[in-house]
């Protein structure tokens, strides 16, 4: 099922979550972010507050039925790295508690967990106000662990901290064009278009 959308229950699942609500610098969007349960994926998304309603984008039978899909500004899918995958498990977890709205305002970036809970490795996803991606960038801890299972021969190459890894992490973002989920370079062109 989908998340039905309206401001009190956005401040009460991410207060839940200890998730803020950012605001851009009119105070009329929030920008928020959490899990997609039907991808197993990151996600963060932009709102007009006065647009808030129906329910966020999913895929297969996670939907209700005859609730409108919010009307988001930017809807985006982050990658999952096969380390995670490695561990099976379901979900990356985001990093949402760890941000506020004055960094959030100065440096739009978003840490992404990953690997097996407690012992989670990070990587860090930049953005512009518009949520386009801007930057992956790998941490230490995640390149040594990960590295550690590609020289093992247990996960595939590229190391981690490499261009061929960055761009097979890239290439897994999605973005919601109003009525599916595209891949970013088509998204991109889609924009450039408009």
């Amino acid at each position: 099922m989908g998340a039905a959308l309206t401001l009190t229950f956005i401040k009460e699942l991410l207060q839940f979550y200890n998730s803020p609500i950012l605001f851009n610098y009119k105070g009329n969007v929030a920008v928020t972010g959490g899990l997609n349960n039907s991808l197993g994926r990151v996600i963060i998304f932009s709102i007009n507050v006065d647009k808030i309603g129906g329910q966020l984008p999913a895929v297969g039978e996670r939907m209700f039925e005859n609730l409108p899909i919010a009307k988001v500004n930017n809807y985006v899918v982050l990658p999952k790295s096969d380390y995670t995958g490695y561990f099976e498990e379901k979900f990356n977890q985001d990093s949402w508690g760890a941000i506020n709205k004055t960094q959030w305002e100065k440096d739009p970036f978003i840490y992404i967990h990953e690997g097996k809970p407690p012992d989670l490795k990070g990587i860090m996803v930049d953005f512009n106000k518009d949520l386009t991606i801007q930057r992956i960038d790998i941490s230490g801890g995640f390149q040594v662990a990960r590295d550690a299972l590609v020289e093992s021969g247990e996960l595939q190459p590229p190391l981690s901290h490499t261009k061929e890894y960055i761009n097979i992490l890239l290439k897994q973002v999605m973005y919601w064009n109003g009525e599916q989920f595209v891949p970013a370079e088509i998204y991109e062109k889609l924009k450039a278009a408009r």
